[in-house]
């Protein structure tokens, strides 16, 4: 499937559908949604590969017809920001390579995952109605697998083969989140049945996989949304705020499973304090938490983490949480799929942390400086605030160059009064 894709996407790329040579890149990039598909139709055909290398590639050949076409801007608050992050990252690279003895091909391999924040400097010469329509055509894909999902899990017919984990079903697209918060307040005006309709299955998905991290993500946008939302009195606010809070303990009462697991987190929390894992939650806290004191030790690691070497060539047994790896017969010491802040401590230390936290808040505040001017701005930024401080310890996604595609290119979108647009 990725092969079809890249065709596919090649061909728009000539035909000048950049909307859709961008949803391609997205896809391919966060391997399909980062939905775990073991159908061997969208893996490996022809050859050997990752499907996100297939999606670097058509965005190497994008970014620079932009770049010959259209031209580029890389001066900029933003781009700024961008700048001074991958410099730090390339730096740290060559440093690897000279004093570490951390092979060239092992740092290729992590700053290939970073290649798309350079999206920043093509993205004032895109079309407004190329970078807006490709959201919204990623939303309506989001829309039909969340439908495929619930499908399957309710029949147990499989048409696409997920991994199916025992107790909990198939995991949902990482936009999952995004979309129902972007449903549910209507961002693209259309009628409100198509649009809460559109929430309710992205949600599902959710609520069928137990994703406690997902679920309690989606309540806390909701909230931040609420409160920062510029067109509201505070006195609707406040029944917006108890509206979603008795829905939300509704559901809990409907939903034992839901309950249970709540509860199990809040439990886990008395643990934690001993360094005790009883649960993914204070398993995940504890993670981050011992790869954070182990970099703190020496000045070099403080500063600059352990590197980019790759998994299978660091041979020391320095941690003691992580999956466990059978082949190598020991938990895995540097890659998770789960905790972002894992990865940036072990990688890029206290220094990488700060130039993305800088870039994320940069982001976080114009978004909220601007949320006056329209709603879009508000969830935008409540969106972009609760997945730095919370969704990152479930999930990693936010720790590569695709998530950023979508705030950058909808943040210029949105500015184009303030900031040119190319259009004609």
């Amino acid at each position: 499937m990725d092969i079809v894709l890249f065709l596919i996407g090649i061909s728009c790329l000539f035909r000048y559908n950049q909307a859709w040579v961008l949803s391609i890149i997205f896809i391919l990039c966060s391997t399909y949604l980062q939905l775990n598909i073991k159908d061997p139709l969208f893996n490996n055909v022809l050859f050997v590969h990752n499907v996100n290398d297939i999606g670097i590639i058509i965005y190497v050949l994008f970014f620079f017809k932009i770049l010959f076409t259209r031209g580029a801007e890389f001066t900029g608050s933003l781009q700024n920001a961008v700048t001074v992050f991958l410099l730090f990252l390339v730096l740290n690279g060559i440093y690897d390579i000279l004093f570490n003895d951390s092979s060239a091909i092992d740092v290729v391999k992590f700053l290939r995952g970073r290649l798309l924040l350079t999206a920043v400097y093509i993205v004032p010469r895109l079309y407004v109605d190329e970078v807006k329509g490709s959201f919204r055509q990623v939303a309506i894909i989001t829309v039909f697998v969340c439908s495929l999902l619930i499908f399957q899990t309710l029949t147990s017919i499989e048409i696409v083969k997920f991994r199916f984990d025992e107790g909990r079903g198939i995991k949902p697209p990482i936009t999952a989140i995004i979309f129902t918060i972007f449903y549910l307040f209507n961002y693209w005006n259309i009628s409100k049945i198509k649009s809460y309709t559109a929430s309710l299955i992205c949600f599902l998905t959710i609520a069928l996989n137990l994703k406690m991290t997902y679920a309690v993500s989606v309540l806390l946008i909701t909230f931040v949304f609420i409160l920062f939302r510029s067109s509201l009195e505070m006195n609707k606010k406040v029944i917006a705020v108890l509206s979603v809070v008795i829905i939300s303990f509704v559901f809990l009462g409907i939903s034992d499973k839901f309950c249970n697991r709540l509860t199990s987190v809040v439990q886990e929390t008395n643990t934690i304090s001993a360094g005790k894992t009883s649960g993914n939650f204070s398993y995940r806290i504890l993670h981050a938490k011992e790869r954070f004191d182990y970099i703190i030790k020496s000045p070099a690691t403080a500063v600059r983490g352990i590197g980019y070497i790759s998994e299978s060539n660091y041979h020391k047994k320095t941690f003691r949480l992580g999956c466990w790896n059978e082949e190598r017969n020991r938990v895995d010491q540097l890659d998770n799929g789960d905790i972002m802040w894992s990865n940036i401590f072990v990688r890029v230390g206290l220094l990488g942390c700060f130039f993305y936290i800088v870039l994320f808040g940069y982001l976080i505040r114009k978004f909220y400086e601007e949320r006056y001017m329209s709603d879009y701005y508000t969830l935008w930024f409540s969106y972009l605030l609760i997945t730095l401080l919370f969704t990152s310890f479930g999930n990693e996604s936010m720790w590569y160059g695709y998530f950023f595609l979508y705030p950058i290119t909808e943040y210029f979108a949105l500015n184009t009064e303030n900031y040119f647009v190319y259009d004609t």
